[in-house]
């Protein structure tokens, strides 16, 4: 599946903010409501979150969504941030 680069740097984001925060990946999708199996083929970019799933992953982070989908990253490493 071809990524735009935002997408791909936004799901980075988002990977990089769970991994830092040690939240396995079964539990950011039981947090989302979303089975197990497509939170994984979100994250590798198998496929695509619908925009409801974007938002209610950015809350189960407590990422901001607007600052997520702006040009520059927002994740510094700090899972706090």
């Amino acid at each position: 599946m071809d990524v735009h680069p935002v997408v791909d740097r936004v799901m980075s984001e988002l990977r990089a903010k769970r991994e830092a925060l040690g939240m396995p990946q079964y539990e950011a999708a039981a947090r989302m409501g979303i089975p197990y199996r497509t939170f994984q083929r979100y994250e590798v970019g198998e496929s695509e979150p619908r925009i409801s799933e974007f938002i209610a992953w950015c809350r189960v982070l407590d990422m901001d969504v607007a600052a997520l989908l702006q040009p520059e990253p927002v994740f510094n490493g700090n899972p706090a941030a």
